[in-house]
């Protein structure tokens, strides 16, 4: 008899595939030094998490911090972005069209997880071809972004990904954004903008795309991280089109367990956990609007 198969079956194999090549570039051997190297960099991921309020996020700077952060987070993160295009394609589906090439920017993208969930919407539409732009510091990302590629295409989405070292330069030259993914960065870099600048690089990405385009705000429900979005969006002429302050999200136990295959039991993963989320989703306005409501927030 025949394994009974799910539609998001070849997604949480895309999933495993990403995992698999993060796995890879963890040194040494799997029982004496991955599996030990990649079960701390987890202890340590989950606790720079509870402590960004005062440090800052996780760095992944390493190859068991990066396979820490895919083991524990892609999964789930990956479907939160999947369920928004889900739950408001009204919204993004005129976006797209057939024989025109698209292009989405994620902001502080990681491994991928959040264009992996946005593929897994748009090939349900199958409307033209996606340019894919990651502006992330993290250079050891690039493998796993090559992988997600690879995979993504092999899938039937007509995708192209390329790995940007964020900047206000980097953008020059870059095509027209329709669709922004702000997926979980400002947890990571929020507390330690002095850092790495973020605040002000965000600015300068969000303020490049023309009218219409959308802007999906993803991140741990804080105050601080949600009022820091409905601030810079506003400044940079959105408006909110969609979202909710705070909600509990999880995925199934059948999508976790296939996402993590082998690596469930390696890394003692055990449930999925659940996930408090706070969304937004903003639309560029037109100048003459963007000037008239400027103009009455100052009147008031």
């Amino acid at each position: 008899m025949a394994e009974k198969t799910y539609p998001c079956d070849k997604w949480c194999d895309i999933a495993n595939a990403v995992l698999c090549t993060a796995w890879k570039e963890v040194p040494g051997d799997e029982w004496r030094q991955r599996i030990p190297a990649v079960k701390s960099a987890m202890k340590e991921v989950a606790a720079a998490y509870k402590l960004s309020t005062k440090t800052g996020g996780p760095k992944f700077d390493t190859p068991a911090r990066r396979m820490a952060y895919c083991a524990l987070h892609l999964p789930s993160r990956a479907r939160w972005v999947f369920d928004v295009l889900r739950d408001h394609e009204g919204l993004f589906k005129p976006l797209f069209a057939e024989g025109r090439t698209t292009d989405v920017w994620s902001i502080g993208g990681g491994p991928g997880s959040d264009l992996l969930g946005f593929f897994r919407r748009h090939a349900w539409w199958g409307l033209g071809s996606l340019k894919c732009y990651n502006f992330d510091r993290e250079a050891g990302w690039a493998k796993c972004m090559a992988t997600l590629q690879a995979r993504v295409k092999a899938s039937g989405v007509d995708a192209s990904i390329e790995l940007v070292a964020p900047s206000k330069e980097a953008t020059n030259g870059i095509g027209d954004p329709r669709v922004i993914l702000l997926s979980y960065v400002l947890s990571d870099v929020f507390y330690r903008d002095k850092e790495v600048g973020f605040r002000e690089l965000a600015e300068s990405i969000l303020s490049k795309p023309k009218p219409g385009a959308l802007v999906v705000f993803l991140d741990i429900a804080r105050d601080e991280t949600r009022a820091w979005s409905e601030e810079r969006l506003a400044r940079c002429g959105y408006a909110k089109v969609g979202g909710f302050d705070f909600n509990e999200k999880r995925l199934t136990d059948y999508q976790w367990g296939r996402s993590l295959g082998r690596f469930d039991k390696l890394l003692d993963l055990g449930w999925p956990h659940r996930d408090r989320v706070t969304f937004g989703l903003w639309r560029r306005m037109p100048t003459q609007q963007r000037k008239v409501r400027t103009e009455i927030g100052a009147s008031v």
